[in-house]
């Protein structure tokens, strides 16, 4: 069966002006008049006509059909015994259906089924998730609405995320003191046969422990608590699995902690661990050979080659004196770790500074701590009775420090890997490093590397918005293969200076062959003999002039007994520059009294070959924005309504609302033995007209590369804008 209509294709009909109506051969027809409602109105309002649909089933083919009013009739490939024919109008349908039932071959015809569809929004209906004033506190980590002195916005911005994601399918392990997977806002999320428990061979699929143990399900809310259920609290990531693996006791052997961390590799995609070494020492300390095994087998072969994701606590030492790059596991390439940030914004005077920290979550420190879940019942932190704290013993509103910021960055890491299942490791540690707010904006400690990453000692790259996360995870373009180079030199014998300030640098130079390197993590291992070691400043310099400390001037604890330095250290300050240059360690010790000498150092940088230059506006374009961010106005993952693009010309940070980036001069490099090369610096003040800017010669390289910086023209002001044109020409 088939259809033809008398319908023409739609013109502009001259009876009315800028109406558009279906022309026939023989008259125009207006099928729908309404008179003007409005008080003294004297002219004719038209409607345009309202398509309708109608489903029809047909028994068998058959021949040519014409019926008036027809527009389309389309054929649905997913059910070949039925047929869509649009009407103009419902007058037209309606006297089209007369017909078509009369046919001996449809088997039925009807208007097309239309109903109301709702999307289905993630309601946070959880008591406890939001401000209420008669309670003692709520979950402002997942929507700061301003209350109890906190700024408003800063959480981790993941509302508007759950309304499509929730972490479903992904599992979520929680290595800790113990899990309670039966209590009421944790049990829906915990019905799976991963669980173990290290610390009780009697019941060793049981991860709940004593009413001691609190702290594991305090972490497991925060992760994954069940939310939408209208109990009690809501997790990061709702919906995702929850396993608890029970293996931290008051001491625990390196066999422990490597089967905690190797535990079901493929089926658990991420493990949070809110443990480490003490917070009260500056001794290094971290994973003995099983445990560091384990991580590195994880990342290698967990989730079927791309990787376990191991969260980790950055540590709360920083009052007394400890760094996080003295963490072996906070401290290691193949862990996140996650720093922290107060209610209002503001660095907590306990979370501990690192070139390893890469990124931070809400918690407590300012006027408020976190929300989550407590032991049901009288046990645990909260006994229904404790002043400023829920009547329902089965929560808490006291819960804090990295511990509790660490789990956070497992939700939402559950959230991209639904978006986005095909992540590594690798890729999930850019994507955050991508994603981070820059809060405390005047605090000394943020940097800028030349691949325009931010960073800060004891926030990482800031305090992470998972909705734009998420947004980067769907459409990620996976990082090329990981590979490495290194320098290594060990039988030297090298005075730090003693009592100066800028000590000693030791050029570090990297194989010409991975030169072309993109340096994601730097490891130093180093050796210093020293008898004061709190006195040493250790700082690794790319040749882009970016700054990781690694070894941090403090006062030591107690007796200092281990007065050498022998360890390795890790930053991810140079994430995306490149590898190729001059780069440098200095040493420095600017208390005088005591010597020191540097015997080793071994520098591994880690990253993957970088492209070739674009040599064309799409080229470059890849390289620096994802599908369409370049033009679409939709790409603007900070939703304050300019995209990408514009952002990055007006040096305005594309994942801040209003947040301007420092602005610094525009400098360019020329190599003058081109000669068939032109090379034109231009100004703009509104970026649409472009004229000839200034270009003055700052220096000179030894390889005669000249570095220029361009000026604006006389008579215009420095706060424009700045283009370089690059124009081959033919010699004579």
């Amino acid at each position: 069966m088939y259809f033809t209509s008398d319908v023409a294709d739609y013109e502009w009909c001259g009876l009315v002006p800028n109406v558009k109506c279906a022309v026939f051969p023989s008259v125009c027809i207006l099928r729908a008049l309404v008179l003007a409602t409005s008080a003294g109105a004297d002219e004719t309002a038209y409607i345009r006509p309202v398509p309708v649909k109608v489903l029809l089933k047909v028994r068998a083919a058959a021949g040519k059909v014409a019926i008036d009013g027809v527009l389309d009739v389309r054929h649905t490939h997913w059910a070949p015994d039925y047929l869509v024919v649009e009407f103009r109008d419902e007058r037209s349908a309606n006297a089209g259906l007369q017909v078509l039932r009369a046919m001996p071959d449809v088997g039925s015809a009807r208007l097309l089924s239309t109903a109301a569809r709702e999307a289905r929004d993630f309601d946070l209906n959880d008591p406890l998730a939001t401000f209420c004033p008669t309670e003692p506190g709520y979950q402002w980590h997942l929507g700061n609405t301003g209350e109890n002195g906190a700024t408003i916005g800063i959480d981790l911005n993941v509302a508007t995320t759950l309304n499509t994601f929730r972490g479903a399918g992904v599992a979520v392990a929680i290595l800790d003191d113990a899990v309670q997977i039966s209590h009421p806002d944790i049990a829906p999320n915990a019905d799976n046969s991963l669980h173990f428990d290290w610390l009780d061979a009697s019941a060793p699929l049981d991860p709940e422990g004593t009413s001691l143990d609190e702290h594991g399900t305090a972490c497991a809310g925060l992760a994954a608590g069940r939310g939408g259920n209208g109990i009690g609290i809501s997790g990061v990531a709702p919906e995702a699995s929850l396993v608890g693996l029970r293996m931290l006791g008051n001491t625990i052997d390196d066999e422990v902690e490597g089967a905690a961390l190797a535990h079901e590799g493929q089926a658990i995609h991420i493990k949070s661990s809110s443990w480490g070494p003490s917070d009260r020492t500056t001794e290094p300390d971290g994973p003995a050979e099983l445990a560091a095994a384990a991580l590195e087998h994880g990342a290698r072969t967990g989730r079927g080659g791309l990787g376990t994701l191991y969260v980790w606590a950055a540590g709360n030492g920083r009052d007394d004196g400890d760094f996080s790059n003295l963490d072996g596991y906070a401290n290691s390439i193949y862990t996140i770790a996650v720093g922290a940030v107060t209610d209002m914004g503001k660095i907590t005077d306990y979370g501990e500074m690192g070139a390893n920290v890469l990124i931070s979550a809400p918690s407590a420190g300012g006027g408020q701590e976190l929300t989550t879940t407590d032991l049901a019942g009288i046990s645990g932190r909260n006994s229904g009775f404790s002043a400023g704290n829920y009547s329902n013993p089965d929560y808490r509103n006291d819960f804090g420090g990295t511990s509790a910021a660490a789990p956070q960055i497992a939700g939402a890491l559950a959230l991209m890997l639904e978006a986005n299942p095909d992540l590594s490791w690798r890729d999930v540690q850019e994507v955050l490093l991508r994603s981070g707010r820059r809060v405390d904006p005047d605090d000394p400690g943020w940097l800028a590397n030349s691949a325009g990453f931010q960073f800060h000692p004891a926030l990482g790259a800031g305090l992470l918005d998972v909705s734009a996360a998420v947004g980067l995870a769907e459409n990620w373009v996976s990082l090329p293969a990981q590979e490495k180079a290194f320098v290594a030199t060990s039988g030297l014998s090298l005075s730090v200076p003693d009592g100066g300030a800028a000590g000693i640098a030791v050029p570090i130079s990297f194989p010409e062959e991975a030169s072309d390197l993109r340096v994601e993590h730097v490891t130093v291992e180093i050796v210093v003999r020293h008898a004061s070691k709190s006195q040493v400043q250790i700082n690794l310099i790319s040749p882009t002039g970016t700054v990781s400390p690694l070894a941090i001037r403090h006062t030591a604890k107690g007796t200092d007994p281990n007065r050498d330095i022998d360890w390795q250290f890790m930053s991810v300050y140079h994430w995306g520059e490149q590898l190729a240059g001059e780069w440098q360690l200095v040493f420095a010790d600017s208390v005088p009294g005591v010597t020191g000498t540097i015997e080793s150092y071994t520098v591994t940088a880690y990253g993957s070959r970088s492209p070739r230059n674009p040599s064309t506006y799409p080229e470059w374009a890849a390289i620096h924005f994802l599908p369409g961010q370049e033009s679409d106005p939709a790409g603007d993952p900070d939703r304050d309504g300019c995209a990408n693009l514009v952002e990055y010309a007006q040096g305005t940070d594309p994942l801040e609302v209003a947040k301007q980036r420092q602005q610094e001069p525009f400098a360019f490099r020329r190599n003058p033995a081109l000669e068939d090369i032109n090379w034109t610096v231009e100004y703009s003040s509104d970026l649409d007209a472009w004229i000839p800017a200034q270009a003055t010669l700052l220096r000179t390289d030894i390889d005669g590369i000249e570095i220029l910086r361009a000026t604006a023209p006389e008579g215009e002001t420095a706060s424009g804008y700045f283009r370089l044109r690059v124009e081959v020409r033919d010699l004579p």
